[in-house]
C-alpha cells in the first residue's frame, strides 16, 4: 500500500479497479462443473434403478414359486429347493449391497 500528499484545487476523483477476469471464469468453471456433476448423478441413479429392477423382478419371482413350491414338494425335493431359496436370497442380499452401497459382498 503506498501513501502520498498531493495538492489539487479543482475535483478530484478516486478509482479502484479490480480485474475479476480470473473469478469470473472460475465461476463459469464451477457451473459447468456442477452441471456434469448433476448429470452424472442422474445417470448413476438411473443405473442403480435399472439394476434393482432386472435383478430383483426375477429374484422375487423365483422366491415366490419356491415359496409355492416348497409345501407341496416331496421330502426328497423339499431340501432342493431350500437351498436353492437360500441361494436366491444370498444373490438378493449381494444386488442390494451393489444398489445401495456401491459395493459387493454377502
Amino acid at each position: 500500500m503506498c501513501c502520498c500528499e498531493i495538492d489539487y484545487k479543482g475535483k478530484a476523483y478516486l478509482l479502484n479497479a479490480i480485474d475479476i477476469t480470473k473469478k469470473k471464469e472460475m465461476e463459469i468453471k464451477l457451473k459447468e462443473t456442477n452441471e456434469k456433476m448433476r448429470k452424472t448423478l442422474e445417470k448413476e441413479k438411473k443405473f442403480l434403478e435399472e439394476i434393482s429392477h432386472y435383478f430383483f423382478n426375477p429374484l422375487c419371482i423365483a422366491k415366490g414359486y419356491l415359496d409355492l413350491s416348497i409345501p407341496l414338494a416331496e421330502e426328497s425335493l423339499k431340501r432342493k429347493l431350500e437351498i436353492t431359496k437360500e441361494a436366491i436370497i444370498r444373490v438378493e442380499n449381494v444386488v442390494k449391497h451393489i444398489v445401495m452401497e456401491g459395493r459387493i459382498y454377502e
